[in-house]
């Protein structure tokens, strides 16, 4: 499914490292599955989760927005003070330069799950997701995407950049050609392709 819009922009992180959270914590009551982390931005992987002392499993036991900072446990945690405890790194960002007339594609993987017992017809299961993107922009020299090439940043394209209505993503650039034409400004192209779920947010 491919989702169109006009304007969008690329934020990166202040540093590389990021900044280290240790020991938030939440209380688990037997019914909340969703806690949602003091920080947006959550560095990729830097999570560790712990539920009465015991590692929790990304993906097994729980899923992280790391846009959002939302985790979501598969059972809600017991009944405790304190007893969710996240160690995480996240960053601070800063919109670098922005682009139009973006398209985003996002795409899903069917795996052939067909068996003898299918009837003669093959039979598909839900694979991976990801979605990919492209866009254009005006060249600036003071904020050039080719040093984004490679590196992860934050992509966010506006449906409604009035009331903050988007999608974000943590994406890599995979691409920019630049076009000099005689009697015109210059113009990039941008591919980017994303790294973990395109979000929707609003404000």
């Amino acid at each position: 499914m491919a989702i169109h819009g006009k304007l969008g922009a690329v934020y990166v992180p202040d540093t590389v490292e990021g900044t280290n959270v240790t020991g938030e914590t939440f209380s688990g009551d037997d019914v909340t599955t969703t806690f949602t982390l003091a920080n947006e931005y959550i560095k990729p992987n830097s999570e560790t989760v712990t539920v009465d002392g015991t590692e929790l499993n990304k993906g097994t036991d729980y899923k992280i927005n790391y846009i959002t900072g939302e985790i979501t446990f598969e059972v809600a945690p017991a009944t405790g003070t304190d007893n969710v405890s996240v160690n995480y790194d996240y960053y601070s960002m800063s919109a670098n330069c922005g682009f139009y007339d973006w398209s985003v594609n996002e795409n899903g993987d069917a795996e052939e799950a067909t068996t003898f017992c299918s009837d003669g017809a093959r039979e598909y299961v839900p694979g991976l997701t990801d979605w990919d993107a492209s866009a254009s922009r005006y060249w600036l020299t003071d904020a050039k995407f080719h040093d984004f090439v490679g590196k992860p940043v934050v992509m966010v394209f506006y449906l409604d950049e009035d009331n903050a209505i988007r999608y974000e993503g943590w994406g890599i650039m995979t691409g920019v050609s630049t076009d000099v034409s005689v009697d015109s400004l210059i113009e990039e192209s941008v591919d980017m392709q994303g790294s973990g779920n395109l979000v929707f947010r609003q404000a």
